[in-house]
């Protein structure tokens, strides 16, 4: 194998390849963590705006109490939503997704769901990141590299002599395999790990990239090595045909695989939440008030002592019916969580057919991205709001003033919880890809030409 390394390291080309690899992957290690530092900062200058905000308020409220009705109304409260621990190797929706999620006492879906859809500038140009260099073009560095493995041999008419003069091919082939392996592993993963170790990330995180990324890596040079020497042909001709392959398998089946997914598990768009959110708010204001008010107190009976509204309009019933079209979307929430369910279940199972699915399955649950990360988002919220409704309603509804003292007692925004998963069917199907990539491998290298 020594001497085989040697060999390689003659090679111009594979030197530059090994370069670039290195290169391009240490660029999208830094890319990353200078993304997720950006969102960080916006997310801890948008909760210091809406804490200046609020200690004006307070400082208004000293020299004469406030309205509650208004206060709670015109008052925002940013609930930060910070990056994943991983999320500087996988950006997933980390660019496309709120920093913090700024919420007023009127109803929590139509504020939760209202913009989901995220920035779309960055869905559309995707993300340049540590997961996309091992899905895409770690496998790409594994075509250069074993492309030449058995046709170099044959265009220098040298198969036949080394058939006649190694005694083991098998062990002829895959000490070549082995060498050639660290040209795409150690390129790739060194910087990953150094980045891993510089970052102080978990021990579960680490195990995690490294393991998946190995996993993917050794089905995908199980896979060229074995074409490599099975297909007949020149390196370019080789070479030609794992590329096609490569583009097949990583780009234009994963991307086909989204689409069918599209139609045969679509989701529940937030939009459609948000805008039957807001049909039942302006509905409200057309219903007798005592439809809503027995609505809201089947949920709040705790308020049902509370003096009738006679006048046109009072804050109490202005929030109750928010409250109400909270409770009136909520079977289409069950039906979004359904449906996200059902398409994360989807996903597994693609990713038992293609690899790159899989990979990134495994690397959405490492750093809480996806169906997660937005949960994630959303019980965060939604935690705050029931505390905030509890902590103001009885300024609302026992028709009090707001004072500073008040104001400051309000509660406090908690951040979201992002939690790693080890999702079990990425792992089985990346660890069925390496031994089905390496189980052909040892088949193929029984023989010299």
């Amino acid at each position: 194998m020594n001497l085989e390394l040697r060999l390689l390291l003659r090679s111009p080309l594979l030197i530059a390849a090994a370069l670039a690899a290195a290169l391009v992957t240490t660029l999208a290690l830094l890319a990353g963590i200078a993304q997720v530092r950006h969102v960080d900062a916006a997310m801890h200058d948008a909760v210091a705006f809406d804490a200046r905000a609020l200690d004006d308020a307070r400082a208004r409220a000293h020299d004469a109490p406030l309205d509650a009705g208004m206060f709670g109304y015109g008052t925002l409260f940013a609930v930060p939503h910070p990056p994943a621990s991983g999320a500087w190797f996988n950006l997933g929706d980390t660019l496309a997704q709120p920093a913090v999620q700024r919420l007023r006492l009127l109803g929590l879906q139509g504020q939760v769901h209202d913009g989901t859809g995220g920035n779309p500038a960055a869905r559309a140009a995707g993300t340049f990141d540590a997961a996309f260099v091992v899905a895409v073009l770690l496998p790409l560095l594994a075509v250069a590299v074993f492309a030449p493995l058995a046709a170099e041999e044959r265009e220098a008419r040298r198969d036949g002599l080394l058939a006649a003069l190694v005694a083991s091919p098998r062990s002829f082939w895959l000490k070549r395999v082995v060498a050639r392996s660290l040209v795409v592993l150690v390129p790739v993963l060194g910087p990953i790990l150094v980045a891993l170790l510089a970052m102080d990330a978990s021990l579960a995180l680490s195990l995690g990239v490294m393991g998946g990324a190995t996993l993917y890596a050794l089905g995908w040079i199980g896979l060229c090595a074995t074409l490599a020497l099975r297909l007949s042909g020149g390196s370019d001709a080789v070479a030609a045909r794992l590329v096609a392959l490569w583009a097949l398998a990583a780009l234009v089946l994963p991307a086909l695989g989204g689409l069918a997914l599209d139609r045969m598990a679509p989701a529940v768009p937030g939009s459609a939440i948000a805008l039957a959110h807001r049909d039942a708010v302006n509905g409200a204001w057309d219903r007798p008030k005592d439809e809503t008010f027995e609505a809201f107190f089947a949920h709040r009976p705790e308020w049902r002592g509370t003096p009738p509204v006679t006048g046109r309009f009072h804050w109490k019933w202005y929030f109750a019916f928010h409250s109400v079209a909270d409770w009136r979307v909520e079977p289409l929430l069950i039906e979004a969580r359904a449906a996200k369910r059902d398409r994360q279940r989807a996903r597994d199972a693609l990713g038992w057919l293609l690899p790159t699915v899989a990979l990134q399955n495994l690397f959405d649950g490492l750093s809480d991205q996806g169906i997660e990360g937005d949960a994630a988002r959303q019980r965060a919220a939604r935690r705050f709001h029931d505390e905030l409704r509890v902590a103001f309603y009885p300024f609302v509804f026992e028709e009090r003033l707001i004072g500073a003292s008040d104001i400051a007692a309000l509660p406090t925004p908690a951040p979201s919880v992002r939690e790693l998963r080890h999702r079990p069917a990425a792992w089985g199907a990346l660890a069925l890809f390496a031994l089905l990539g390496l189980g052909a491998l040892w088949r193929s290298a029984r023989r010299i030409g």
